[in-house]
């Protein structure tokens, strides 16, 4: 099974084997880390990731609150490796069907993102009269700046919950984690205080807008079908070419055949819903929900 390129950086696996002994055997003794059994598995692996992204978080805190130049270049190295790794496991593509591989997708992305948060937080916290302030400043106000960076994590490792059934709680934890770290705020306004509630939605940004929707039924099935691109791309086969419809009914039926497969992300008293999901670059798949099942599907058409 091979990989998108570029692949995962070669810094995660690095890290996490330069870590001392005790210091890996602490991050993966977590019991969500079981499956690891205590090893960090093999560079590349979707599966294993989470347990070298532990490692690289637990060695990352030890020097995140260090002032010399060493411990910031470390805590800056952390962040792009697991921005690097996040990037990379977002556009993950098999080559062939992997039993489990959305919700190892979504764990690791997850893990990837808290490592930027908790070392964007350290560095947030470094005094002014740090040697390295100037330093500091600078990987802060970067275009796109460092907290944007990390917000889009947070976004996309939300999209891929869905993909992944996450359960409820899980989901609420990652609005959660936008809400708090001031993600719903605009560019300009980098010392708002956060939105609490509904009424804190009342001037949107279009950013804020668009996570509204995404959060919304129709949004949650768009990004359910995102998460399942993989299944689609044997039905785009069938009735695509170069991102042209070519043999609609075909397609449609396929489609749609993987669509009544799912877990919807919907209850069966919700209102009913109506959402072009994605099919392939180039085209959308209509579906009518109602009652929790899909009570329409197609026809595929062209993506506007």
């Amino acid at each position: 099974m091979t990989a998108a390129t570029p692949g995962e950086p070669p810094a995660v696996a690095t890290q996490a084997k330069a870590a001392p002994a005790a210091l890996q055997a602490k991050a993966l003794a977590h019991p969500h880390l079981k499956f690891c059994s205590g090893k960090l598995g093999s560079s590349g692996d979707v599966h294993t990731l989470p347990c070298r992204l532990a490692v690289l978080a637990e060695a990352s805190a030890a020097t995140a609150t260090t002032t010399t130049p060493a411990g910031l270049k470390g805590t800056r190295a952390a962040i792009d490796a697991a921005l690097g790794a996040a990037d990379w496991v977002s556009g993950y593509a098999p080559t062939e069907p992997s039993p489990g591989l959305r919700r190892a997708r979504f764990a690791s992305h997850k893990a990837a993102c808290g490592i930027v948060f908790q070392r964007l937080a350290a560095l947030e916290a470094r005094p002014k009269d740090d040697p390295g302030h100037d330093a500091v400043q600078a990987a802060l106000t970067s275009t796109p700046s460092l907290r944007t960076k990390a917000c889009d994590c947070a976004k996309r490792t939300a999209a891929l919950a869905v993909g992944a059934n996450a359960s409820p709680a899980e989901q609420a934890e990652i609005q959660g984690i936008l809400t708090t770290e001031r993600c719903f705020m605009t560019a300009t306004e980098p010392n708002s205080a956060a939105p609490k509630g509904p009424e804190g939605l009342s001037n949107a940004s279009g950013e804020t807008q668009a996570l509204v929707e995404a959060s919304s039924p129709a949004g949650r099935l768009i990004a359910l079908a995102q998460g399942r691109a993989v299944e689609f791309s044997r039905c785009a086969d069938k009735g695509m070419k170069d991102g042209a419809i070519t043999d609609e009914p075909k397609l449609s039926l396929c489609a749609c055949n993987v669509a009544k497969r799912w877990a919807l992300p919907l209850r069966k008293d919700d209102p009913r819903v109506v959402a072009d999901v994605p099919v392939a670059k180039g085209a959308v798949l209509p579906i009518t929900v109602e009652g929790g099942k899909i009570a329409a599907c197609g026809p595929a058409r062209a993506a506007p």
